[in-house]
């Protein structure tokens, strides 16, 4: 049954025309670097491209695709958005791809029919913030090979806290300084963020897209997407094959073909949930029931802020300081710089005279960032 495939990210990039997913190019090596140590990573080396098809769902504006294509695959692009569309053929004429070895398509994953399918499939950085997950994902599933690899990226209120919380303080600099102008919330959000972001080590978003993406874009968190709910999603059609970062180990004999660790990693991934929050946690492992708790708590933070209409002001602070103190408590014991984040978060939130210079300033704050959004990797099934 079809479901509400109303994406937030399209009707928000449609409505500015925008693509604010660019990445730095400026030195093509590094970019090839990166990418394919994320590959690497999530258990699919570069040499697994040569001659293989390629699917990417939401390419933006082709840089991911990019490598695709220098490492010898053939490669199908969907992209709705008209601004990103805009932008991939002039990437790809700048770095001699052959028209003959791509193909753009313009509509929304869920309208997408094809008579094919392919040995690799990738959908990064959309499918946290939609109502549609199940429907897309499987999709995705359809058009996967069997034996091919399906990646995708998650994210959850756990490993997006310290991005919420920019964005709560950005809310709050935006209301004081009475800013409505699209343009002019971005130049300021950018004043005050900029060290955040340049403080992020290997960091290759602009300023100005990460600033548009994270603390403008009123649609950028949906229901969210762990690591869990996406093995579940994809059924016992799919195995486990890697997720980036590594969080999950399996000890299993490789001669017992009918073995599946898939509800092993869901243990794991909750008793390591917590080391999302905070990027640079050292491993350990919490009670699962604890960091349920946080994930909750974080969750009803977020909701009640959306609930005033993203409103921080004298008569939403006790709901928000409520909720920002029992984080607080139950993530200190993971680390004492959470404890030093939030109280300077409170600060800012509190202060009638907050600038851009106090936010950038903010030494605990602007270096606290979590895992943000995750990678998973799932091969489909050859028997």
């Amino acid at each position: 049954m079809k479901t509400d495939n109303y994406n937030p990210y399209l009707s928000f990039y449609g409505k500015y025309k925008i693509s604010p997913v660019k990445q730095d190019l400026s030195n093509l090596n590094l970019h090839l670097a990166r990418r394919e140590k994320l590959y690497r990573t999530l258990g699919i080396p570069v040499f697994a491209f040569q001659r293989k098809s390629v699917l990417e769902v939401g390419c933006g504006g082709g840089h991911n695709a990019l490598a695709f294509l220098l490492w010898g695959a053939q490669v199908d692009l969907v992209e709705p958005n008209p601004k990103a569309r805009e932008e991939i053929q002039p990437l790809f004429d700048r770095y001699n791809i052959d028209q003959d070895r791509w193909r753009l398509i313009d509509t929304m994953i869920e309208d997408f029919n094809i008579n094919r399918s392919y040995d690799m499939v990738f959908a990064e950085g959309f499918i946290q913030c939609i109502k549609n997950k199940a429907e897309v994902i499987q999709k995705l599933s359809n058009v996967t090979k069997k034996g091919g690899v399906v990646v995708v990226t998650c994210a959850d209120d756990i490993s997006f806290f310290f991005d919420f919380l920019k964005r709560i303080v950005g809310f709050r600099l935006i209301q004081l300084n009475g800013t409505t102008c699209f343009e002019d919330k971005v130049c300021l959000l950018r004043r005050a963020f900029g060290s955040h972001l340049e403080s992020l080590k290997c960091a290759t978003r602009l300023i100005e897209d990460w600033v548009i993406d994270n603390l403008v874009n009123p649609e950028k968190y949906g229901d969210f997407f762990s690591i869990a709910d996406c093995i579940g999603l994809f059924g016992k059609e799919f195995e486990f094959l890697g997720s980036s970062p590594r969080m999950f180990t399996e000890y299993s004999w490789y001669k017992d073909v009918q073995s599946s660790y898939k509800s092993q990693i869901i243990d794991q991934f909750h008793q390591k949930w917590h080391l999302l929050l905070m990027v640079g946690l050292e491993e350990s492992t919490r009670r699962v029931e604890d960091n349920i708790l946080l994930n909750r708590t974080i969750r009803e933070l977020r909701r009640c802020i959306e609930d005033k209409g993203n409103r921080i002001d004298k008569e939403n602070f006790v709901p928000i300081l409520s909720f920002l103190k029992q984080i607080q408590a139950l993530a200190g014991p993971i680390d004492s710089r959470i404890v030093k984040v939030i109280d300077e978060v409170q600060e800012l939130i509190l202060d009638e005279a907050l600038s851009p210079e106090k936010i950038s300033n903010a030494g605990h704050f602007r270096s606290a960032f979590g895992r943000g959004q995750q990678y998973v990797s799932m091969v489909k099934k050859s028997m």
